[in-house]
């Protein structure tokens, strides 16, 4: 697994520049200025992303908003950034237990059918805990 930094932030800035400039030389200017603008915002230090989806099917229940998520990862004073492979992933310097705490607090709001799950289930497990 590589740990440090994926990208070149002096020539993202610089292809940045290049394509504002000049959107029209480029087809697909705006997606272009969108992912590099991503990725100049995209904490360098932090190898690894979560995707909401994957953390609520993990646990059943419905997928809070990214801006929701990111909110709360925030308000417990975590460093966010989205990532630029996946829409709707996070990345976070936050341990998973921070995470799952969150998580666990959103499915408060939203209930998933306990009846349900299996006591062996991952959901089960996770959601048998309290929140911190």
């Amino acid at each position: 697994m590589w740990a440090e930094p994926i990208h070149d932030l002096d020539f993202v800035g610089r292809v940045l520049e290049a394509v504002s400039t000049n959107p029209g030389r480029f087809y697909t200017s705006e997606r272009i200025r969108g992912v590099l603008s991503v990725i100049t915002e995209e904490l360098p230090d932090v190898p690894l992303y979560y995707t909401l989806d994957q953390l609520s099917s993990t646990i059943h229940c419905n997928t809070p908003s990214l801006l929701q998520f990111r909110s709360a990862l925030l308000h417990a004073d975590f460093r966010v950034s989205l990532s630029h492979t996946c829409k709707n992933a996070v990345k976070t310097d936050a341990p998973a237990s921070a995470l799952w705490d969150i998580m666990r607090c959103w499915e408060k709001e939203h209930p998933v059918k306990r009846e349900r799950l299996s006591e062996t289930s991952p959901a089960f497990r996770i959601l048998s805990v309290e929140p911190r």
